[in-house]
């Protein structure tokens, strides 16, 4: 686990505050714009499904078929029915 320095801090405002102006010039807030973000996402998740099992394994132990019966598939069904 991670823990934060009370220097790491100091850093946050400059890593929130472009996210924020993002955010409130709309660009999240269409339809159309959500809806891409879902198919790339499960497109990455697709393309890298090895990769997520793998750091599934090394961080918290679970299997290959583990992790994609507990955590991939479950985050893809999510996006399919969102997408539906």
């Amino acid at each position: 686990m991670h823990h934060l320095k009370d220097d790491d801090v100091v850093h946050v405002p400059s890593v929130v505050e472009p996210m924020r102006k993002y955010f409130e010039a709309g660009n999240t807030r269409s339809y159309e714009w959500r809806v891409q973000q879902l198919k790339q996402a499960r497109k990455m998740i697709m393309e890298r499904k090895d990769q997520l099992a793998a750091a599934l394994e090394a961080d918290l132990g679970k299997t290959e078929d583990e992790a994609m019966i507990t955590e991939i598939t479950v985050v893809l069904h999510d996006i399919d029915e969102s997408l539906a």
